[in-house]
């Protein structure tokens, strides 16, 4: 193969992968910048829980009783306008989020959702205790078993409430408007995060 010929098959190629590239940014939904609406999401939150009932659950979304408490804070996260990324057919992961008939692991399971926050600290921000959050945004915990080991990684979700933060809505089991560490066990750690999108 001559060098002409060479050069032409690596500009074809070239732009074939340019091309697949586009293609791929183009199909694939991308997440910009926007206005979290923090009283949408409490309001959502709020809605969709209760203390000492039936969990509430909203009908447009998945529920996975005795074990929804990410599903509800990614819930309240969308309702506040932060939008899906990703879709599908790829729902293991983890720098994708999206609600569809199968929804993705960060969507659903407490340690997923804490590595999709930590892949976008544009759009999240840990902070170093719960008492530093405002209304709309999340902590993980990762609570101690009957032993009182714990494995460092998160295995509950809530969201804060209340306009001096400090109070907490959750599922699993459904709890509205108390304090962020009420029923929580002596030993627990903390994931603060706060939604910066």
């Amino acid at each position: 193969m001559t060098w002409n010929a060479k050069y032409k098959v690596a500009l074809v190629a070239l732009a074939s992968i340019s091309l697949v590239a586009t293609l791929f940014l183009v199909a694939s939904p991308q997440v910009t910048a926007g206005s979290y609406d923090r009283n949408a999401a409490e309001d959502h939150a709020d809605t969709y829980t209760c203390n000492n009932c039936e969990e509430p659950h909203d009908d447009n979304y998945n529920y996975y009783p005795g074990n929804d408490c990410t599903n509800f804070v990614s819930q309240v996260l969308h309702e506040g306008g932060y939008p899906y990324r990703g879709c599908c057919w790829n729902r293991w992961n983890l720098s994708y989020w999206f609600h569809a008939g199968n929804d993705s692991y960060t969507w659903t399971g407490a340690p997923h959702i804490n590595v999709y926050f930590s892949t976008y600290p544009s759009e999240f921000e840990y902070k170093g205790w719960p008492t530093q959050l405002i209304k709309g945004d999340i902590f993980l915990a990762d609570i101690p078993d009957q032993n009182g080991n714990r494995d460092n990684v998160p295995d509950h979700a809530a969201v804060i409430v209340g306009d001096g933060g400090g109070l907490k809505d959750q599922h699993t089991p459904p709890r509205k408007r108390v304090p962020w560490n009420a029923y929580e066990k002596a030993g627990t750690a903390y994931w603060s995060v706060h939604v910066k999108w």
